[in-house]
């Protein structure tokens, strides 16, 4: 595979993607629901491409669809998942995306004082404003384009994610969202309450809106909603070192530094690929741009190396050891997280067994339709679900092993392209 192939093959995509607006959908076949929350995956992927009008395109007939703040219910905007979305707008070339960049930043922050309120509404009725880590990869977008941002709107955010850090000094580890209420019903069944009302009208959402405020949500869910909270501080200590202390007490409250377990629930461990790899991700990164810590490194090495057992075994990867679903997703960033354990460690066996497990990936691909399916099944052996994410999101993956396969992952070119956020 060669850049032109790829771009060929990407413009394809792309076509079989778009929905009748002319954008990119969330689903297959292509429906109403759109994949503004997943751009800045994407575009980092299309820039590679030299595909600035395809980027260009997308966000316009977003705009021009859905406005500014595309939203599910055209109430409530989630900022857990808006930094895509303001991320694409930044990668973009064109100064009137990076105008409507700005402005979406200055609205959603303009009433937050202690920590970025997770729910921006278009009625001025807020849902609620309790502080909910996963909000902050808004944050990292924000590190990462200072550039692009007006200077008294980033300031805005510094003097926020300040704030935020003091205000959580004292904390133990990030909670889904730092709300008392009643200790009812199951986490999961409290998290789809709390990533669904947002898709809901009248009193349906009234209803589930009422049921989050009754209950407590002050636990762990998951690394990856943690990793947005942490993905954030790290690009802050790139700048400013002196809260090293706050993110080495978070991680070291989620993993076990003597065992392998990455913790999920608050009084759960269990081996998951998944979160070990958003950790994985986590502490290369903290290794790579701001500190050494060799019990972190030992810990990645740890990890991944039951990880790749299993995969020696097995000769494949599933969520955890009770599952018979691979999901393409899961392993390419796992793939993606060997290579940057390799350049943190410089242990060749991590690079050898990334390539080998990004090989592993080619059992999704359907010769005839010309697409990845997002599921395989080991037991009976069949693939499910074709999803426009998740096909773009693998051809980074040929990206780095196949086109670039000599290039360091930190490298310039790459660094943006792997991140998974």
């Amino acid at each position: 595979m060669n850049k032109s192939i790829l771009k060929q093959f990407v413009l394809e995509q792309i076509e079989l993607f778009k929905n009748d607006d002319g954008i990119i959908s969330s689903t297959y076949p292509p429906s109403k629901e759109i994949i503004s929350n997943n751009l800045d995956d994407l575009f980092p992927f299309f820039k590679y491409l030299e595909l600035e009008s395809v980027i260009q395109e997308q966000i316009n007939n977003i705009v021009n669809t859905h406005g500014k703040f595309p939203s599910k219910n055209g109430i409530d905007i989630p900022l857990w998942s808006y930094d895509e979305w303001i991320g694409a707008l930044f990668l973009s070339d064109s100064s009137i995306h990076h105008k409507i960049a700005n402005e979406i930043l200055k609205e959603v922050a303009y009433d937050s004082k202690k920590y970025l309120e997770p729910i921006y509404s278009l009625n001025s009725k807020k849902a609620f404003d309790y502080f909910a880590p996963r909000t902050y990869g808004i944050f990292e977008v924000v590190f990462e384009n200072r550039e692009l941002i007006d200077y008294d709107i980033y300031n805005k955010y510094v003097e926020l994610f300040k704030s935020t850090l003091d205000y959580i000094n004292d904390y133990e580890f990030l909670p889904i969202m730092n709300k008392k209420g009643l200790k009812l019903f199951s986490y999961e069944f409290k998290t789809r309450l709390l990533s669904s009302f947002h898709y809901d009208k009248g009193l349906k959402r009234l209803l589930k809106i009422l049921m989050i405020k009754l209950l407590d949500y002050r636990f762990r869910k998951t690394m990856k909603e943690t990793s947005n909270f942490l993905f954030a501080l790290l690009e802050f200590l790139k700048t400013d070192k002196s809260k090293i202390y706050l993110y080495k007490k978070f991680i070291y409250n989620i993993i076990d530094i003597d065992g392998i377990p990455v913790k999920t629930y608050a009084n759960t461990q269990i081996y998951d690929l998944c979160q070990s790899t958003s950790i994985i991700d986590n502490i290369c990164d903290f290794t790579y741009f701001v500190e050494k810590d060799e019990n972190f490194i030992n810990y990645i090495c740890k990890l991944s190396d039951y990880f790749i057992n299993i995969y020696q075994q097995k000769r494949y990867l599933t969520r955890n050891i009770d599952s018979n679903i691979v999901f393409i997703d899961e392993v390419m960033d796992f793939a993606i997280a060997l290579k940057r354990v390799y350049v943190v460690t410089q242990k060749e066996k991590y690079n050898k067994f990334a390539n080998e497990i990004y090989n592993s990936c080619k059992i999704f691909y359907d010769i005839d339709k010309k697409v990845y399916y997002s599921f395989f099944d080991i037991k009976t052996m069949k693939k499910t679900k074709i999803d426009p994410k998740y096909n773009f999101l693998f051809l980074k993956g040929t990206i780095i092993f196949e086109i670039e396969k000599n290039k360091n992952i930190y490298s310039k070119e790459l660094y943006l392209l792997a991140k998974d956020r």
